[in-house]
């Protein structure tokens, strides 16, 4: 019923300072005009709050919890298109040879491994790393950042990496010492060993330099727990690879 402020009991002011406009009275037999006693609880009667109802439907809604934020990625900028026909012979017959994969290796002197001039035990060492991993079979494969020693490496033959990278189409590239980073030429901000960044789809992780890991067994081991935990995460990569 409608409030009259004139006739409202001593007890129900304070309601109506509070914004309350109308008070429900159950039927319950008793006087409609008896007003509860002062601090009497009444089960009787109840509020009818509409007021406050009509503020809480007008308030500002409670701001959603922050999504958290995704691995961030490099500056990824468009693709190239590669023609594979007008690269150097020699790069030619290398990537014939290579088959795609989800994990790629490179380091700065994989071209000389590949060709047999370069160190078997670094070779070895290099299988016994992915072995350590339990990849199923198929999951790797390598192209190197040049074919010859490091300082003739030269601007073409970054570009024929980058290339290669796109024709491949990796999940993980693993580059093997920081001597690796202005071969590849990617505009990718890795400096330090143990360290990941997404960039055009592909994980880019960066290990020591591998004469450092062939020098100390526990480098190694550090290794192959951070590939483990960075292949971890696509997992998914590695589904329809051959046992």
């Amino acid at each position: 019923m409608a409030v009259n402020p004139l006739s409202l009991a001593e007890s129900l002011r304070p309601w109506r300072v509070a914004g309350v406009t109308h008070f429900l009275r159950e039927v319950l037999g008793e006087d409609d005009t008896a007003a509860p006693q002062a601090g009497e609880f009444q089960p009787g009667v109840r509020l009818e709050v509409s007021v406050l109802e009509q503020a809480q439907e007008h308030s500002p809604a409670a701001a959603p919890e922050p999504a958290p934020e995704p691995l961030k990625e490099g500056n990824d900028r468009a693709r190239p298109e590669v023609r594979q026909d007008t690269w150097p012979e020699a790069w030619q017959a290398l990537f014939a040879r290579t088959k795609p994969a989800p994990v790629l290796w490179t380091y700065p002197e994989l071209g000389l491994d590949l060709s047999g001039q370069g160190s078997k035990l670094r070779s070895a060492h290099l299988r016994e790393l992915i072995g350590q991993l339990q990849l199923p079979r198929g999951s790797s494969t390598f192209w190197p950042l040049c074919l010859a020693a490091e300082e003739n490496a030269t601007k073409t033959e970054a570009d024929i990496f980058k290339g290669g990278l796109i024709l491949l189409q990796p999940k993980v590239v693993v580059l093997i010492g920081p001597r690796s980073m202005p071969l590849a030429d990617l505009n990718i901000d890795l400096h330090m060993p143990f360290t990941q960044q997404i960039f055009q789809g592909m994980l880019f992780v960066l290990l020591p330099e591998f004469a450092a890991i062939l020098e100390s067994a526990s480098l190694a081991d550090k290794a192959s727990v951070f590939l483990r935990s960075a292949l971890a995460r696509i997992s998914a990569a590695f589904q329809g690879q051959g046992s």
